[in-house]
């Protein structure tokens, strides 16, 4: 089997980081694993055999451990990122899916960091 685990607590918020961890146990060892990937609304992330991979989307991030996991890192989440993640590993004997949903908090304006309006203000000399 795989088994799934997200590396912080839940729910997240948004702007911050989530981590799933795909964990390759025992058993499956022994089987020649073609590949493992993360996918997401049937669009995958990313896809093992490399042992680095950057998704197309640069917020995303994945290493591989060959034999033992796929670390799936989202930075700056946003609301686009909620919903349900796929761990499918490919072997040369069976294929197996796990699923895990990451649950956000809404990106709304009292969620947002607040702003130092001195910050943004142009300094000017007088003349």
């Amino acid at each position: 089997t795989i088994q799934v685990h997200q590396l912080v607590k839940k729910p997240k918020h948004c702007h911050s980081v989530a981590s799933l961890l795909c964990t390759i146990t025992e058993q499956e060892k022994e089987f020649n694993i073609v590949s493992i990937a993360w996918i997401k609304d049937s669009g995958t992330l990313c896809k093992e055999p490399n042992q680095y991979t950057t998704a197309t989307d640069h917020r995303i991030y994945c290493h591989y451990e060959p034999l033992k996991h796929l670390n799936l890192t989202i930075n700056n989440l946003t609301e686009t990122d909620n919903g349900s993640y796929t761990c499918k590993l490919m072997s040369n004997s069976k294929h197996m899916i796990e699923n895990f949903t990451l649950n956000l908090t809404v990106c709304s304006p009292e969620n947002e960091p607040r702003k130092d309006p001195r910050r943004n203000k142009v300094a000017t000399s007088g003349g």
